[in-house]
């Protein structure tokens, strides 16, 4: 949000929670020479992951991508959505549902596994 009132952006779309930057080879799956940066929402609130959208998931996610493909970057190939720990497993279903299988983009983690997987 803060990006497009810097950008003088009128018409406001909702965008993604937070990005961050992976340094070279930090990216423990998948070892990488390119810096990246991981598009995250954080859906720490959500008590029941039924209700997820698939429209707004993807309208957060395309338009935080076009905001930033503005200042050059690259992206890391999955858009993470970031879900209590204690729900991750419905989220996962649910996002399958909503999408109709089609998740090889989204990868769904407590916050404890985006530590481990990204920044340990």
């Amino acid at each position: 949000d803060l990006l497009e009132r810097k950008m003088r952006v009128r018409d406001f779309k909702k965008t993604i929670d937070i990005a961050f930057g992976l340094k070279e080879n930090t990216i423990k799956r998948k070892k990488t020479k390119t810096k990246k940066y991981l598009l995250c929402e954080l859906r720490l609130n959500y008590k029941n992951p039924k209700n997820i959208s698939k429209s707004e998931i993807s309208e957060k996610f395309q338009h935080s991508r076009e905001i930033l493909f503005d200042i050059d970057i690259n992206f890391h190939e999955k858009y993470i959505l970031i879900f209590k720990k204690n729900i991750v497993a419905q989220a996962k279903n649910n996002i399958a549902r909503v999408f109709m299988g089609n998740t090889s983009k989204f990868e769904i983690l407590s916050p404890q596994n985006l530590w481990s997987n990204y920044f340990e």
